[in-house]
């Protein structure tokens, strides 16, 4: 599509419409810059954080940065794969440099299906910068009074490797996965391997990916090394995270890389509206204590990368997020959250409530009920700004480390 240039686009027509948010089209315009956009287009640039109204209303940031063609090894281009309609996929790619830090590589693509509209697949090969210095995520602008955009990172150190992928589902508010399945899709020649306590796992997966029922604090099964490992919102649910911190550690190959994702289910507000005299506060703290008095913790999150890093990881990054409670949040993302967290935690108060109140605490049955009313009426009612934070935290196992036996 292009030779040379900094800050140009061109405009092209697929066999097929794609979208984000809910509006469509086959006519795209592809930026240098890592972007593409609907319904026009602009020699923007600089990168800021979404919504940006500099942009084009509908556009999808693969990796939006000040991004440069100066040599016949980078290009950005498309390609259109399959004949069947419905069936068919389209992935757009850029080799490039930065504008102003040249001998950096950015490669990477964004792929959409034609089966699955909304659904944009950002794939990272080479990334020289990690992320410092770009913008991901995808907006629409167009219903000014309603504002559509999700945004994975914003000029964040490290937020983006190589090899590897961000999968962004539009078709509702707008979310991020990198699950079993989801990675399947994106390695077809990668083992995919889940595993949860209970048998929660879908019917249908791809053939690269199995399922294990089983307790991931006993004993691994086998000698098998991974080059990835992914543990999420295990909260309560481990008795020695030390332990499996480095258990993990031990099962991956050197050069081999961890996820962890948890929460600090502590709520707390930034501007003093939530305070010791609601009973939503009262909850949570007995909440968190009755975690801490059987033997568990319920905020894992902050502690994850000092147990990272006694375990032997090196090259270790941590983010903290924070989630409100409830649709009280002035930014529309943020407000989303927290609608989702005030569905989830009024689906779940009492399933997660009732045993450790009644069995730990000692509570009856109907004291924690009249609580937990209590609880839910303040939630809903938007008049205190609480929050919790979710932590996330990776690292690599050095690669000229000695291998050992994974036997734990």
């Amino acid at each position: 599509m292009f030779e040379t240039g900094d800050e140009e686009f061109t405009f092209v027509v697929l066999p097929f419409s794609i979208g984000v948010f809910g509006t469509f089209d086959t006519n795209v315009y592809v930026s240098v810059n890592g972007r593409l956009s609907l319904y026009g287009a602009n020699y923007a640039h600089t990168n800021y954080q979404l919504p940006d109204t500099y942009l084009p209303s509908v556009s999808m940031l693969a990796y939006y940065d000040d991004l440069n063609l100066t040599s016949s090894n980078h290009i950005v281009a498309y390609q259109v794969l399959g004949s069947v309609s419905g069936s068919r996929n389209v992935t757009f790619e850029w080799v490039t440099e930065h504008w102003q830090f040249r001998n950096q590589v950015y490669h990477f693509t964004a792929t959409f299906e034609e089966a699955q509209p909304g659904i944009v697949t950002y794939r990272y090969y080479t990334i020289s910068d990690k992320g410092r210095s770009a913008t991901v995520g995808a907006q629409n602008l167009l219903r000014r009074n309603q504002p559509k955009f999700t945004q994975y990172t914003f000029d964040t150190p490290n937020s983006v490797r190589d090899r590897t992928f961000v999968r962004l589902n539009t078709t509702g508010a707008g979310s991020f996965t990198t699950g079993a399945v989801e990675m399947a899709d994106v390695f077809p020649n990668a083992e995919i391997i889940g595993n949860d306590l209970s048998a929660i796992q879908p019917s249908w997966v791809p053939p690269n990916v199995k399922f294990e029922i089983d307790d991931v604090e006993s004993s691994w099964v086998g000698t098998k090394k991974f080059d990835y490992i992914f543990v999420r919102h295990m909260l309560v649910a481990i008795a020695d995270w030390p332990k499996l911190v480095k258990n993990v550690y031990k099962h991956l190959d050197p050069g081999g890389w961890a996820e962890f994702q948890d929460l600090n289910s502590e709520y707390y507000s930034d501007d003093g509206t939530y305070t010791e005299e609601h009973a939503t506060r009262k909850w949570n703290k007995q909440f968190v204590d009755a975690c801490e008095a059987m033997g568990r913790t319920g905020c894992p999150g902050l502690k994850l990368q000092d147990w990272v890093k006694d375990a032997g990881f090196q090259r270790i990054t941590h983010q903290r997020f924070k989630c409100p409670v409830g649709p009280w949040a002035r930014d529309p993302h943020h407000r989303e959250v927290g609608m989702l967290n005030l569905i989830q935690t009024l689906d779940g108060l009492e399933a997660f409530s009732l045993k450790l109140f009644c069995d730990v605490l000692g509570k009856t049955k109907e004291e924690v009920l009249v609580m937990l009313t209590k609880v839910r009426s303040e939630v809903k009612s938007n008049t205190f700004h609480a929050m919790f934070d979710h932590h996330v935290v990776y690292g690599q196992k050095p690669e000229d480390i000695e291998d050992e036996q994974a036997d734990e």
